[in-house]
């Protein structure tokens, strides 16, 4: 079985929008994991602006 050109184009980019969505989901909750876990549980969340004045 054969791909067209447009077929194969459309199915390429469709997978590459998928792959890039899937990506910034996992990077954003990445870095809310780091967030959470670098943070004390009792501190709001302006600890890490504050080590970063001094």
């Amino acid at each position: 079985m054969q791909l067209s050109n447009e077929l194969f184009a459309i199915l390429f980019s469709i997978v590459m929008v998928v792959a890039v969505v899937w990506f910034m989901r996992s990077l954003s909750r990445y870095k809310l994991w780091i967030k959470s876990r670098g943070e004390p549980s009792h501190q709001p969340s302006a600890a890490p602006y504050q080590e970063k004045q001094e």
